[in-house]
């Protein structure tokens, strides 16, 4: 049985999930958008399917994060992230 103080993991790989969403996905997007070689857009491509994963993976661990006495910003902002990095 987990104990609400040990759900704070959940809560942190979350968080550090929605904010390699973040941080990733546009900037790999855009850098896609303006550049002409493959090799480079097939590693960026990379970029932007591992950061999907991660979201979708993230996306129970914020759900389970909630019931965490974690700070509440914080639980609710990678929940959203999250289930937003999805689309």
């Amino acid at each position: 049985m987990l104990v609400r103080e040990n759900l704070k993991i959940f809560t942190k790989i979350s968080f550090f999930t929605a904010l390699v969403t973040i941080i990733v996905m546009p900037i790999s997007l855009y850098i896609a958008s303006r550049t002409l070689v493959e090799s480079v857009e097939s590693i960026l491509w990379i970029f932007i399917s591992a950061a999907f994963f991660a979201s979708v993976i993230g996306i129970p661990l914020s759900i389970v994060s909630m019931f965490s006495k974690e700070n509440l910003a914080k639980t609710i902002f990678a929940l959203i992230v999250n289930s937003e990095g999805n689309y």
